[in-house]
């Protein structure tokens, strides 16, 4: 079964789906063989509409907490990747991700601009992480897999391989969530 198909028959969650399909879609060769072995295991995950949200509240957590800290380490922000990594799956923790963001934002685009020649990478990928923790409750549903697989893309290789375990293991762990109490 591949992922085109289980978007067609309906058969899986169509939030841990779209997710592995944009995930699969920005991986290289390698990483999308490591992504092959998660597809069976979307099949009948749960639809309804409470873990649906659960689903995208901890995609979303993870990206503030798991993917956003490896590009700050990348970019030299060790300090604040901890940070970030240490907020919780709560609306009250993600407000105040927000708010850590905001705060901090001058020193990102600082740091991303000294690390890269093309500052829009991380500049991108902050944008995604801020926009999350600001609409956590109502951001455009499919959004965060747009932000992991955006994140991937613009790495380099060595990013890269750590990016796409985070996001696989996120995925194993999406599996899991039936519906997360607030």
């Amino acid at each position: 079964m591949n992922l085109e198909r289980l978007k067609e028959t309906g058969t899986a969650c169509p939030i841990l789906t779209r997710y592995a399909m944009q995930l699969n879609d920005a991986f290289g060769f390698a990483d999308r063989q490591r992504l092959k072995p998660a597809i069976p295991l979307l099949v009948g995950t749960p639809m309804d509409i409470e873990t649906e949200n659960a689903r995208i509240r901890f995609l979303r957590f993870r990206y503030v907490t798991a993917i956003y800290p490896l590009l700050l380490e990348h970019v030299g922000l060790a300090a604040m990747a901890a940070k970030f990594s240490a907020f919780r799956n709560t609306k009250q923790s993600m407000a105040a991700a927000s708010q850590f963001t905001l705060a901090n934002r001058a020193t990102i685009y600082a740091a991303d601009a000294t690390a890269n020649d093309n500052a829009y990478e991380y500049a991108n990928a902050y944008s995604y992480a801020n926009a999350y923790a600001d609409a956590y409750a109502d951001a455009y549903a499919y959004a965060y897999a747009y932000a992991d697989a955006n994140a991937y893309a613009h790495a380099d290789m060595v990013l890269r391989k750590k990016l796409a375990s985070v996001c696989l293991e996120t995925l194993r762990m999406a599996l899991e969530v039936k519906q997360l109490k607030q």
